[in-house]
């Protein structure tokens, strides 16, 4: 991930965790998820460059998930 791909991640998150008030991280990945999808569905292209995998609980966004984790 480039420095610009990671800095607007960083701006998407925190546009997300100012509109809400803050969450946990699984349901902050869920939002992402769904935030892309729409974003390929009505401009053609997506809002991160992250990949998601599914996991039990919900898609999760690699690049970001090893980082919050590590």
């Amino acid at each position: 991930m480039t420095k610009a791909e990671q800095h607007k991640m960083i701006e998407v998150i925190l546009y997300i965790l100012n509109k809400t008030g803050g969450m946990d991280y699984y349901r902050l990945f869920k939002i992402l998820y769904f935030a892309n999808q729409r974003s390929l569905v009505e401009w053609g292209h997506l809002m991160t460059n992250d990949k998601f995998c599914a996991l039990p609980h919900g898609p999760v966004p690699t690049m970001l998930y090893d980082s919050i984790k590590g």
